[in-house]
């Protein structure tokens, strides 16, 4: 089986996510120097997060790094099933370098799966499109180099 995985960039809806069985690999993120909770970060409220950073707040947000990576990708993986991974843009974040890392080192961990990380070059719809896109392929019975082939 093949999962598809993407971060919190994408602003994939939980039930469009949940549809689509996509796992969605959490940023981690402040407003005003108050970090969010596990809560808030899984059921993030765009409206609020960019509302306040419309209305002069602080917000920061923190890439995805391989610890977590391993954590989410991992699961999927001792199952089984191998990982595409497609997320937000290298040329905004560290995120896909820490996705690229992570899938270098988990390859050699699982070396009978296959693991792919895919650098968007987009994030938000530019990035939540082609995670679909590949979710859509792979219901419709494409292979991991298909889908690999088109997202890239």
């Amino acid at each position: 089986m093949i999962k598809i995985f993407t971060d919190t960039s994408a602003n994939l809806p939980e039930e469009l996510a949940e549809k689509h069985n996509i796992g969605v690999i959490p940023f981690s993120y402040s407003i005003n120097g108050v970090e969010a909770t596990e809560e808030e970060i899984k059921e993030f409220d765009g409206q609020k997060y960019y509302n306040a950073m419309r209305n002069g707040a602080a917000v920061k947000t923190s890439m995805v790094n391989s610890a977590v990576f391993g954590e989410y990708l991992r699961k999927s993986l001792e199952k089984g099933d191998d990982i595409i991974y497609i997320g937000m843009s290298g040329g905004i974040s560290g995120t896909a370098q820490a996705a690229k890392i992570t899938a270098e080192e988990l390859s050699e961990e699982f070396p009978d799966r296959k693991i792919a990380a895919i650098d968007t070059l987009a994030a938000s719809l530019g990035e939540g499109l082609q995670v679909i896109k590949a979710a859509e392929m792979l219901e419709n019975g494409a292979t991991f180099e298909q889908i690999t082939n088109c997202i890239e």
